[in-house]
């Protein structure tokens, strides 16, 4: 505003004095609008940053998530795996505990069949030789009467029994020892295999332990 003097002369003179308190107030208006906006544009700021920092908690959080569950994932399968391979070690080891039995049984009835085949040779070798204690009848070469070509006859079947019977214990008894020989193979084959795959697998929980 502008304010007027009156001089002594009479003449109107116009002051600045109302003009200087108007920009003043217009300054403190411009300064306070100024610091309004500061304050605003702070406050808009701090809102953008807090919500930018609660986005990359939220961000770094889901990728803590992602990482537990990919590391279960991936630990899920190993700790599988290595719960078969020692089921299968066992099952393994419990199959050579029954190989072995089997193995001890085998050996036993070779062991018998071997002390009968020697038994039975013995027989056979003192049956055939002359003079024996097993009860075999001599053959009679007399031949003046025909009782004492019965008595030939008869002497001749005695003789030859024992030998069929002998014949057909000794074919038996190859039998016999032809399958146990058999058994025997299958046997050692079953616990080559079984071994051979043993050290497979635990080459296989060897190598999976160091990965």
């Amino acid at each position: 505003m502008y304010g007027t003097v009156l001089p002594a002369g009479g003449k109107l003179v116009m002051t600045t004095a109302g003009q200087t308190s108007g920009s003043g107030r217009e300054d403190d208006e411009l300064t306070k609008l100024r610091r309004e906006n500061l304050n605003e544009e702070y406050r808009r700021r701090s809102e953008r940053e807090t919500m930018s920092n609660e986005g990359l908690v939220d961000r770094l959080l889901g990728e803590n998530q992602d990482l537990r569950r990919k590391a279960c994932s991936s630990r899920d399968p190993i700790e599988n795996e290595m719960r078969i391979v020692v089921k299968e070690l066992q099952a393994l080891k419990a199959g050579r505990d029954i190989d072995k039995d089997l193995l001890g049984g085998l050996q036993t009835d070779v062991g018998l069949l071997t002390r009968e085949k020697e038994t039975k040779q013995v027989w056979m070798h003192e049956a055939l030789t002359p003079g024996n204690k097993r009860g075999t009848i001599s053959i009679s070469t007399s031949t003046s009467t025909p009782e004492c070509d019965n008595r030939g006859k008869s002497g001749l079947q005695v003789e030859e029994a024992p030998t069929g019977v002998l014949r057909e214990e000794l074919r038996k008894m190859k039998d016999v020892e032809f399958g146990t020989r058999r058994e025997v193979k299958v046997l050692k084959n079953l616990k080559r295999s079984t071994d051979g795959e043993s050290k497979r697998l635990e080459a296989k929980q060897r190598n999976e332990r160091r990965s």
